[in-house]
């Protein structure tokens, strides 16, 4: 058969309003990044909005990079932007 490359994907990042600020988005990508490294995958891939600013802002600081061929449309006038974390 043919083989499958795993491409692990944050699915969901949420902090608590009351919690915000504390850096804790910041632990939980780098666990994530840390399980899809050790899991042997070649990247990290996500997919975010322009609404989600201070997200997007995390994800550049942890060097994920923006690819739009990972983009898609759910709804017309609507993008959601991918990004991918080379692990290499």
């Amino acid at each position: 058969g043919s083989m499958t490359l795993a491409l692990p994907e944050v699915r969901l990042l949420a902090v608590a309003p009351s919690a915000r600020g504390q850096g804790l988005g910041n632990l939980v990508m780098e666990e994530c990044v840390r399980r899809a490294r050790e899991s042997g995958a070649a990247a990290l891939t996500l997919h975010t909005t322009d609404m989600m600013r201070a997200a997007m802002r995390l994800y550049a600081r942890l060097g994920f990079l923006r690819i739009p061929e990972l983009d898609f449309e759910p709804a017309p006038g609507v993008t959601v932007k991918g990004f991918r974390l080379d692990l290499g």
